[in-house]
Formats: structure tokens, sequence, C-alpha cells
């Protein structure tokens, strides 16, 4: 498969503060449907020695988003790239449950807003076909869980995984009826 893209420089840098949104909006026109192929955009995230003229798969970016279709690939993506401030890694985080996007000839607008209350919206020609948490809807979460397993946790060695056990002491009332029945009339009880 041949792979195109185009690259422009934004005229000037520019950052997102949190208390900005952030919309990235564009217009796609297929001419022959979309049948194999994606026609997303990539944000690049600012890097010493980037090169636009020389884009490829692994070209670093902060936002990807748009329609890609190919075998079971039907989705309008939405992946933010993410330092972690603890480790400095960056991580992928994508939408778990991405829209599907238009594939027929005629042109379509893409949206993707990003408020700062950290909600997002994902529409197609104004209409919203998704809206979440970054929070709440990407894999992995933005935020990592409170509590996660401990990797060297070990149950004893005396440890029972059977949910229940016998108890060898315990005994029955000395009153205790082998062939009363297990379940008797209610009396007080009223149709």
């Amino acid at each position: 498969a041949k792979h195109y893209g185009a690259s422009l420089p934004f005229p000037e840098d520019f950052a997102v503060g949190p208390d900005d949104d952030f919309v990235l909006q564009y217009e796609v026109r297929l001419q022959q449907g979309l049948e194999c192929g994606g026609a997303y955009l990539k944000l690049p995230a600012a890097a010493p020695g980037l090169n636009l003229k020389h884009l490829h798969a692994d070209t670093p970016y902060v936002v990807m988003f748009g329609p890609d279709k190919c075998g079971a690939t039907n989705k309008v993506h939405f992946i933010l790239r993410h330092q972690n401030p603890v480790t400095s890694e960056w991580v992928e985080h994508h939408l778990k449950t991405p829209p599907m996007p238009k594939s027929d000839k005629h042109s379509h607008l893409y949206t993707l807003h990003v408020r700062k209350d950290n909600t997002f919206d994902i529409k197609i020609d104004d209409e919203a076909v998704f809206s979440g948490s970054l929070f709440e809807d990407m894999e992995p979460p933005i935020n990592p869980p409170k509590m996660i397993p401990d990797p060297e946790d070990e149950k004893p060695d005396d440890w029972v995984d059977e949910a229940q056990i016998p108890d060898p002491e315990a005994t029955k009332p000395d009153d205790w009826d082998e062939d009363a029945p297990a379940l008797i009339p209610d009396e007080s009880a009223v149709k």
C-alpha cells in the first residue's frame, strides 16, 4: 500500500493551557470513498530535529484524529500521547469506543473539541457522534488508578482458597431436631 502525507508548520508555536479548550477541525472529501486507508491528522510533537518533509509512521505526535478504515478497523481515531510527569515516559491513550467514520464520496467535517474540564466531543458534520471524558473513555486512562496490584504481594503458606471450610469444633445445639422441616408455615401471614 502506498502512503501519502502532507505537512505544514504552524505559523507560530502554541500551547494549550489548563484554562483553554482545544479544537481540531478539518474537512475531508474522499473522492473514491473510504475502502482501505486513513484520512486522519497527526499533530507532531515539538522535538529537536523534527523535519516535516520526512514524516513517517514513527514521527512523534501529540494528537491523532480522524477517519481510518481497513480490514477490521473502521473508526474515527482519537489518540492522545501524553508524557507521564513522574517517569517522563510517553504513553498513547486511545479512545476506548471510537465512532465510525463516513465512508461515502461526500465532504465531511470532522471536529474534535477537548474542553478545559477534560470532557470532549467528536463531531461529524457538526453532529456529536461521541461525547466523553479523558479520565473515563481513554485506554489506558489518562490518570492511573489510585490502587494497583502489588507485584510483590503473596498469599501466606497456610492460605486456603476454598470459600467455606468445615469447622472441626462446630457442634449442633443439644435440642437440634434432624427431622424438623426446613420451612414451616407462617401463622401470621395474610393473603
